[in-house]
């Protein structure tokens, strides 16, 4: 990085500081903060100082997107997760209906012809 590039840099890393806009920036920008931060040049230990401070911001700024990124996937496979747990107990639910069903169906079937083999031996 050139001298005028790495002034500009430096403006711009100030700029955003003083005015709060770092916390709204992109994260393409804010990586350019985090690169010029880690790789510039420090002149003197105050300005070290407030590099490592910026610097330190910025990671906790990107770290708190990448959280909020990760609970909102969470959530949403989460609330899928959900539905599909009720699906699957409705399913269930269905699923022994039909066999009680059916085993009502097949027991008046074994009573009915339980009462022709009883007419049968009557006759």
């Amino acid at each position: 990085m050139n001298r005028p590039e790495k002034e500009n840099m430096e403006d711009a890393v100030r700029k955003a500081f003083n005015s709060g806009s770092v916390f709204s920036d992109d994260d393409e920008r804010i990586g350019k903060y985090l690169r010029f931060l880690a790789s510039a040049p420090v002149p003197n230990e105050l300005i070290r100082h407030t590099f490592i401070i910026r610097a330190l911001i910025i990671n906790s700024i990107k770290q708190d997107r990448a959280l909020e990124k990760s609970e909102s996937r969470a959530h949403k496979y989460a609330v899928r997760v959900l539905w599909l747990s009720f699906l699957a107990i409705a399913l269930s639910v269905y699923s022994i209906y039909q066999s009680h069903q059916t085993s009502s169906m097949m027991q008046r079937l074994v009573e009915a012809q339980e009462a022709e083999v009883k007419m049968l031996d009557i006759k």
